[in-house]
């Protein structure tokens, strides 16, 4: 039996028999390709650079940049000079607390002492972090364990207890070609850290850290989470092995010349500077987002106040009206996204918000059609005929829009426009996106 699964809106309508039939990659999830997993791994790695990235452009540690894929994960430059090594490690919570023995630690811990041996006195601290907890109890697979061995050790009796712990540390000796006390020095600088979940990382850095940013407070939680990503992404480029100037290089191979500063060039493109942090936040101040209602969701446009402000300058709508509407816009969006775009929006709270925009974007059609002329602009009259049919509504149907304030209502209106749902002129020839 086959079936067009391009026509299937949502296979929940479709009976057990029937689903059991449908053999489609639309349809199912691969058991064996965990390519998605791997890839939310990695950003998870990227997440926590962004975290630090935060942080650090909060003063609340005392890094002064940060390299990623640099020697470690990260590098946070520290304010003395210094360097801290950073190892990041996911785990399925379901596989229990990490170990000292499991590979993922052995190898990290070995990099540390690798790193440590070839740039003497460079490192501050290393630092093993990851999304789940540590094995703490009295056996030598615990980081408590080893904590405490390291605080009663003295030279030069370098022996651990108990037997499995000293073997543990034996096997870091051979697999990083280092002596024992060269273990313990690096050991006495590593330390433990849990990070937020894979699940609950990103939610965190908005609530606890960027939300609490000066020039953020003022910011929506969808700007929030789009500084985040962006940052995300400028991390990401940062972990990429690259060249900052491949046109250069590429010519000076054609010369048959020595790349000049190759290794600079591949180090500056991993920074990652408190400057760039601003400016990623501020190249979002003042940016507009415009409320959509798409496939039962509300989404935000970032790029759509140039092309309100053309529509309704077309109209000739005078110039001070227009400003009002934007302004109307930024407390429409605060006002829709503060009660309606909760992570508990439901189904109820999705159909009241496609109300409300249904009415004025009807309203504002009807107002076209009263005051449309094919001689001379009509955008003013329309705004006007608009305004006054918004007033009755929130005077004499305030229930039919959710008690919204009338501002609120006129705000909708330059939404609306910015999401060509509402024009105040005719379209031009080549249409709006040519302006």
């Amino acid at each position: 039996m086959f079936i067009n699964t391009e026509v299937i809106k949502d296979l929940s309508d479709l009976s057990k028999e029937t689903l059991e039939e449908v053999r489609s990659p639309l349809t199912e999830l691969s058991e064996k390709d965990c390519g998605d997993e791997t890839q939310k791994r990695f950003r998870y790695q990227h997440t926590v650079s962004a975290y630090l990235a935060f942080l650090m452009y909060s003063k609340k540690i005392a890094f002064e940049e940060i390299l990623c894929e640099q020697h470690e994960d990260i590098i946070g430059v520290m304010n003395n000079g210094k360097f801290r090594g950073i190892q990041v490690k996911t785990r399925q919570l379901s596989d229990g607390p990490f170990k000292l023995s499991d590979d993922a630690v052995v190898n990290s811990i070995c990099r540390f002492i690798e790193n440590n041996k070839k740039f003497p006195g460079c490192f501050e601290k290393f630092v093993f972090t990851s999304n789940c907890d540590y094995l703490r109890n009295k056996t030598g697979e615990s980081i408590q364990t080893l904590a405490k061995m390291l605080q009663k050790l003295k030279p030069p009796d370098y022996k651990f207890s108990p037997s499995t712990l000293d073997k543990y540390i034996s096997k870091l000796e051979k697999k990083s070609n280092a002596t024992r006390s060269e273990v313990i020095e690096t050991l006495r600088i590593t330390e433990f850290q849990i990070m937020p979940g894979l699940d609950d990382i990103e939610s965190k850095i908005i609530t606890e850290v960027l939300s609490k940013i000066d020039l953020c407070v003022d910011f929506s939680v969808e700007k929030l989470k789009h500084i985040l990503d962006k940052m995300i992404y400028i991390v990401y480029s940062a972990s990429s092995k690259k060249c900052k100037e491949p046109i250069d290089d590429y010519i000076s191979l054609l010369n048959g010349d020595r790349i000049k500063n190759g290794v600079n060039s591949q180090v500056n493109t991993k920074r990652i500077t408190k400057e760039m942090v601003e400016n990623i936040i501020e190249s979002f101040i003042g940016r507009a987002y415009y409320l959509a209602f798409e496939n039962t969701k509300i989404s935000l446009d970032p790029d759509r106040k140039k092309l309100m402000k053309i529509k309704m300058d077309c109209g000739m709508i005078d110039p001070d009206a227009i400003e009002v509407i934007d302004e109307l816009r930024d407390k429409t969006e605060e006002y829709f996204l503060e009660n309606y775009h909760k992570e508990s929006l439901n189904s109820s709270d999705r159909k009241d918000f496609s109300h409300i925009r249904g009415i004025v974007k009807n309203q504002a059609i009807e107002a076209k059609v009263e005051t449309k002329s094919a001689k001379k602009a009509y955008g003013s009259k329309m705004l006007t005929n608009i305004e006054k049919r918004l007033t009755r509504i929130s005077e004499k149907r305030a229930a039919d829009v959710d008690n919204c304030p009338y501002e609120i209502l006129k705000g909708m209106v330059g939404v609306l426009t910015g999401e060509c749902e509402v024009q105040f002129s005719d379209t031009p020839e080549r249409g709006w996106k040519s302006e």
